[in-house]
């Protein structure tokens, strides 16, 4: 009893500073010790009393226990636990340190193990956030491990070109049905004969009419962007023939895999990069012999998704794709950037400090409006879209914009009027 010293059992220490005890080597200890019951012990030295820790042995105290933190997206972790939880067992979860005042809290009773759901109030794991919990037992509360849940989602923009080692990367994930060929990093030259990496299937050598094989990215937050994203990606693939013609399949799942919806789809010669067939010998693409494909994702905004890439095997041509990129798609004019020197404004000093300039010049022909009562627009956006600077000014004004209140980094600046819209980056160092 914790409070009530009277009936404690005793064992002299004289000239020792540790020992190894059980009840036989305890005086007026007549009942051993019970199984799921706490002991708590302390050390008289004759004159005070000094209260030491508790021992809680097998049968009711939580022991071992360990945290599989998030591997995916969501509320996928499980905490697991060595004894079966009695009626007033919790499972307490905080994200602000050992402050448990605010934690998140789950009866699990009968239980042995539990995922992040019913917590009350719920988990909503945030990225890149440390995450401490233990367990409640009625009595004591006993800390376990904290864990880091940075695996869940990669923020916006999201780009991939595949040129490091060591594939599959970190939390990318290949689903190999048949333990056969699968989705690879592949070698290809460019036509300076460069050597470019790229994410391949090679159906050329994969005998197997109609397997699917998958390969799943990290989990992508879209939350950032109101509008979702809009993904581009490069393919290089030359079909083999009619009856031998591969396809590619994209899906976005929002529960790691249990359910998959399907954004595109194009096999044969809707899919090919380059005219004709190649039946014998492996395809190895020219430059020119590349595409860029689009698929918006608006219907995702606000979401943790996954992106799936899908080859449907035709025992056809090697499939290749590159360049996967993720953008706010509230930020449209990331896909109409212009990289001519010859705009009709000039932005100065650039790169900077955040502060710079732009002048916008005479216009002539064909170029913005010299009208001195026509307005036209700054607007200056970061890379997910959001919009952090808006003006609107005159022709052939200098103006001063200062943005070093917003992070280092690479933005980009819009100017609009009659119809005429010019783009530019602009780069915070």
């Amino acid at each position: 009893d914790k409070v009530n010293w009277t009936n404690q059992k005793t064992i002299n220490i004289s000239g020792k500073n540790t020992i190894t005890a059980g009840p036989d080597d305890f005086t007026n200890w007549t009942d051993g010790m019970s199984p799921g019951t706490t002991y708590y012990w302390g050390i008289w030295d004759g004159t005070t009393f000094t209260q030491g820790g508790y021992v809680r042995l097998p049968g009711k105290c939580p022991l071992n226990m360990t945290v599989q933190a998030p591997s995916c997206m969501s509320n996928a972790v499980e905490f697991n636990w060595w004894g079966t939880g009695e009626s007033d067992w919790e499972v307490v979860v905080s994200e602000h340190g050992l402050n448990w005042s605010g934690a998140s809290r789950k009866n699990v009773s009968g239980l042995m193990t539990t995922d992040g759901n019913g917590f009350s109030p719920a988990l909503n794991f945030k990225n890149n956030t440390t995450y401490h919990w233990g367990i409640w037992d009625g009595e004591v509360f006993v800390e376990a491990n904290s864990f880091n849940n940075g695996s869940i989602a990669r923020d916006l923009p999201f780009r991939e070109d595949f040129e490091n080692d060591f594939f599959p990367y970190a939390n990318w994930t290949l689903d190999n049905p048949d333990n056969e060929q699968a989705w690879q990093q592949g070698s290809s030259w460019n036509d300076a004969g460069g050597k470019v990496h790229t994410l391949t299937f090679n159906n050329y050598s994969y005998n197997h009419f109609g397997e699917r094989d998958r390969i799943f990215t990290p989990a992508i937050n879209l939350s950032s962007s109101k509008s979702g994203a809009n993904m581009t990606f490069d393919v290089a693939y030359k079909r083999a023939g009619a009856y031998n013609s591969d396809t590619l399949a994209i899906y976005v799942t929002k529960d790691c895999g249990a359910t998959l919806e399907l954004v595109y789809l194009k096999g044969g010669e809707q899919l090919s990069s380059s005219p004709g067939d190649k039946f014998l010998g492996a395809f190895h693409p020219k430059d020119s012999e590349w595409r860029q494909e689009e698929i918006n994702l608006s219907a995702y905004a606000g979401e943790e998704v996954m992106l799936v890439f899908e080859n449907r095997s035709g025992y056809g041509q090697i499939l290749r794709i590159d360049n996967i990129n993720l953008v706010g798609a509230d930020l449209d004019v990331l896909n109409s950037i212009s990289e001519n020197t010859s705009l009709t404004y000039k932005v100065y000093p650039n790169p900077n400090n955040g502060v710079f300039n732009i002048k916008l010049p005479s216009p002539q022909h064909g170029e913005l409006n010299s009208t001195s009562n026509i307005k036209h627009q700054l607007l200056i956006y970061d890379l997910l879209g959001k919009q952090v600077y808006f003006q609107e000014t005159n022709n052939n004004e200098s103006i001063q914009i200062d943005l070093r209140s917003q992070a280092k980094g690479m933005y980009i600046l819009k100017v609009q009027g009659e119809g005429v819209e010019k783009v530019n980056r602009i780069l915070i160092e």
